[in-house]
């Protein structure tokens, strides 16, 4: 982090936000906790959408231990890419400040402030959301921002100000590599396998990579849906294969499948079929992992409105790929068994390990 130690006298080049509001909107509520107010943390977030509060609108929100403030103010400008006076982007810049005691949170991490403010926000928006009914704003999280803020740190008794730099996520843009002949020939290839469902794994691994740009672009909970459907659509194409090799019909398959429950399909029929240990409660096993922090969590999402926090994600994307890898272990050791079940996997494992 980069420190910017400033003593001016200028109090107006202290505060983020107008001086003129803090001393007559914000400082005034600190005559109500019972320990003294000293400093404040401020930063300037611009949300990817319009929140139509009015403009240099201000909202205090009390707790225990410190006081939220958020000032809100309308922004508008020239959209280049339309050359017209009549198109412009709109969106809302939000002054975020956090009023609080040095000594209550002596060494607190400044990341930990930033989400206890957006967690705050995030409220408000899920409130406006529901009222309004405006499907253009939506919950917030780090890797829908700028990269990296400017956090402003005020020293109320000395009003001087320390500013920092918090980098927020890693995701900025970078250059890509231009294609060999070898890379565009395998494209091409693959683009015929798709074309004409040569190996219907592929589609699987299409929902692997959804997972892991939903988790880039901080749509955590599409990203646990993601990497769920990628293990459904093996399971379910392994136990198709399984029962087309045990001669059924297609109309058969298709009975059973219905008929027949994902988690009984995962804990009783591959077990039957291809052998290993399918035990979701035994600790320690990849299908454990999996089904704690995966399935549950996918659950939680599509049952209860749940939304996950970036570990969280994470956490559920390794588990269902190291599952996966226990899936693709057990066919291989079917291979004989299940020739073409293991083609599948065998190819497709290859293509994704080198693009992963």
């Amino acid at each position: 982090m980069k420190n910017n130690k400033t003593s001016s006298n200028k109090k107006n080049d202290i505060f983020f936000i107008d001086k003129t509001i803090f001393f007559k909107k914000i400082e005034p509520l600190y005559k109500n906790y019972n320990y003294e107010i000293d400093s404040l943390l401020e930063f300037e977030i611009n949300l990817p959408f319009q929140l139509p509060f009015a403009n240099d609108s201000l909202y205090c929100f009390n707790h225990d231990k410190y006081i939220l403030h958020f000032f809100y103010k309308q922004k508008e400008e020239q959209n280049p890419f339309y050359k017209h006076k009549n198109f412009k982007d709109y969106y809302t810049s939000v002054t975020v400040g956090i009023s609080y005691n040095s000594k209550v949170f002596k060494n607190k991490d400044i990341s930990i402030f930033f989400d206890i403010a957006l967690k705050e926000l995030n409220s408000k928006i899920i409130a406006y959301i529901v009222y309004t009914k405006d499907n253009t704003c939506f919950y917030l999280t780090r890797e829908m921002l700028s990269p990296i803020i400017i956090i402003n740190l005020i020293n109320l008794k000395e009003i001087s100000c320390d500013k920092k730099l918090l980098m927020l996520h890693n995701k900025t843009p970078y250059k890509k590599k231009v294609l060999s002949y070898k890379d565009l020939d395998n494209i091409f290839r693959l683009h015929t396998v798709h074309t004409y469902n040569l190996n219907p794994l592929i589609r699987s691994q299409s929902y692997v990579l959804k997972a892991k740009r939903n988790l880039r672009e901080g749509l955590y909970d599409d990203a646990i849906i993601s990497i769920q459907i990628y293990i459904e659509i093996i399971i379910r194409l392994v136990y198709k294969e399984v029962l087309i090799s045990l001669d059924k019909s297609m109309q058969e398959i298709k009975d059973i499948l219905e008929k027949t429950s994902f988690i009984n399909l995962v804990t009783r029929e591959l077990q039957k079929h291809l052998g290993g240990s399918w035990d979701r409660t035994k600790e320690g096993t990849k299908i454990n992992s999996w089904y704690i922090n995966t399935y549950n969590i996918r659950n939680k999402i599509v049952h209860n409105g749940y939304y996950p926090n970036f570990n969280e994600v994470t956490l559920a994307i390794d588990s269902a790929m190291k599952f996966s890898d226990f899936i693709f272990n057990q066919i291989r050791k079917n291979k004989t068994k299940y020739p073409k079940l293991n083609s599948y996997f065998t190819r497709s494992e290859e293509r994704f390990s080198r693009n992963a």
